[in-house]
């Protein structure tokens, strides 16, 4: 699968004759006037023969508690750990990494340059002499990550109906890969995770008007560190990412046995996603935050 990764050529950086002569070796010919044309570099993922399966170990502890003197009221805490080995990643964890470790063997046959079991080069140059690269994935990981999830439930009598709260918080406590700890933080500086945000909370509050629904939804998701400012990679400089609320009103009427009319609003108060270097993609984490704004919507549901 194609795709553009932002990454630096080691050739545009201060030239050892060393690294003169390894890109010579690549097919450059004028090798110190050469000029990477931009930093969206093609690479190409791959399986691979050589993968095995991965293996872990997930311990979980939790309790529920539904106390006798509040009506309708149940909670529950949940704590999990989960380790993986052998993980399945991207070679070198990716683009990047494997650019570096072959400029570093400066040997275009060695390991760090040539994948025997695809029997292809990690890196090439195109005829214009673009730098592409090919991304084995590969068993060479370990994972050790951990939390705790927290829920409330609770019909709240008001009036002739209730409100029905349920309010979930989760907190990510580590999330190690290769001894870097990526949890609270989100970017694209050494590898590709996605977002992982220390706090996320879902609340969401529904109120009974006769054969109407009426649901508030609040969904919030803290702030994080960018991945080029974790102390690990040594860099930094890079914009942190603020803490993030999204609104959401909606509502269903029961018409009747057999009808349902229902519609609202998302993202209620049109907040943005926020806008980072080292983004995933389309300058932030569209897995991660709404990318479309205000949205209306309805709908008539049946049943037969």
């Amino acid at each position: 699968t194609p795709q553009g990764d932002t990454v630096y050529d080691p050739i545009d950086n201060p030239l050892s004759q060393e690294t003169i002569d390894f890109c010579a070796a690549q097919g450059i010919i004028d090798v110190p006037n050469n000029a990477q044309p931009n930093d969206q570099l093609e690479s190409f993922n791959y399986g691979s023969p050589a993968l095995g399966e991965e293996t872990s170990d997930t311990y979980t502890a939790g309790i529920v508690w539904q106390p006798n003197f509040v009506q309708d009221l149940r909670l529950s805490l949940d704590y999990w750990n989960i380790t993986v080995e052998d993980y399945i990643n991207d070679l070198n964890g990716g683009a990047q990494g494997i650019i570096n470790a072959c400029f570093e063997s400066a040997d275009l046959n060695s390991p760090a340059c040539f994948d025997s079991a695809l029997n292809l080069p990690l890196i090439f140059r195109s005829i214009s002499g673009e730098l592409q690269v090919n991304i084995p994935l590969v068993n060479a990981s370990e994972l050790e990550t951990s939390g705790v999830d927290f829920q409330l439930d609770w019909a709240i009598p008001v009036g002739d109906s209730s409100v029905d709260l349920n309010v979930i918080v989760a907190w990510l406590d580590e999330y190690v890969l290769d001894d870097v700890d990526y949890a609270d933080s989100t970017g694209f500086y050494n590898i590709n995770i996605g977002s992982l945000p220390e706090w996320r909370t879902t609340a969401r509050a529904t109120y009974g008007i006769g054969p109407v629904d009426v649901t508030w939804t609040i969904q919030y998701i803290g702030d994080m560190t960018n991945q080029g400012n974790l102390p690990e990679f040594q860099d930094g400089g890079y914009i942190d990412i603020g803490s993030q609320t999204y609104h959401d009103l909606s509502a269903a009427w029961a018409i009747n046995d057999h009808w349902e009319l229902s519609g609202g609003v998302r993202n209620l108060f049109d907040r943005e996603p926020p806008i980072f270097d080292n983004n995933i993609d389309q300058n932030t984490d569209p897995a991660q935050y709404d990318m479309v704004g205000r949205f209306y919507f309805a709908g008539i549901r049946t049943k037969f």
